[in-house]
């Protein structure tokens, strides 16, 4: 698939990157919307070998925080299975540079860089006083994606895909696992006690996912989760 993939880039450019820009937005702009029509959609519209898609904003979210001058070097160089300039070896590297700009507005829906959410560190979510039972944290840590609809969704996904219901229960009202949907929480009902439970597990029986899913899975769970309590 490697090998197919700067074959696809190279057969999507049928128009020359230098042609003239329109009105209405900025040269650069322009510039960079019209590399990624030519050359990045090949793969970053569809999703081809493992390439986040545009339109998924939460795939672009992490890559995003990372900082524009890492994209701009994956983007010039290589990363993975993306080949350097996206195969094009006569695009420049500002050329290059205006369509991660170009993509960057897409996906924060403004030219300035969105980083999303911050998802609390491990040292932030560690950083608590151990009781017999409850893990309270220290600081009053916020879920990150609190309230918000996508996370929801992603989380109770991962409820089933994870087997979550095979101890909780599908609905979650318990099983070999206690109940979610009530308001007893033996470890604590706070965003963080939660993503601790999952991440480190706890006795009798909660495995530890946190060497498994991503922080941000984590905190989707933890959204869903704490819809579920009545």
């Amino acid at each position: 698939m490697r090998r197919l993939y700067p074959l696809i880039m190279f057969m999507t450019c049928t128009v020359p990157i230098s042609a003239a820009v329109g009105q209405g937005q900025t040269d650069q702009q322009q510039v960079g919307a019209k590399v990624y029509g030519d050359v990045c959609a090949a793969c970053h519209a569809t999703g081809v070998v493992g390439a986040p898609v545009l339109t998924e904003k939460a795939a672009w979210l992490p890559r995003i925080e990372k900082g524009k001058a890492t994209l701009y070097t994956h983007a010039i160089s290589g990363f993975r299975a993306m080949p350097a300039k996206g195969g094009q070896a006569s695009l420049t590297d500002a050329q290059v540079k205006a369509a991660v700009d170009y993509i960057i507005a897409t996906v924060t829906g403004g030219g300035a860089v969105a980083t999303g959410p911050k998802i609390p560190n491990a040292v932030q979510l560690l950083d608590t006083p151990v009781t017999d039972l409850q893990i309270s944290p220290s600081k009053d840590i916020k879920n990150p994606y609190a309230g918000n609809i996508g996370a929801i969704g992603r989380g109770k996904s991962l409820f089933t895909t994870m087997n979550c219901v095979g101890c909780h229960a599908p609905k979650a009202g318990g099983g070999m696992g206690p109940p979610l949907s009530d308001n007893v929480w033996i470890y604590g009902d706070k965003p963080a006690d939660i993503y601790l439970t999952i991440a480190q597990g706890r006795p009798n029986g909660m495995p530890a996912w946190g060497g498994k899913l991503p922080p941000q899975a984590i905190w989707s769970l933890v959204t869903y989760i704490r819809t579920l309590s009545k």
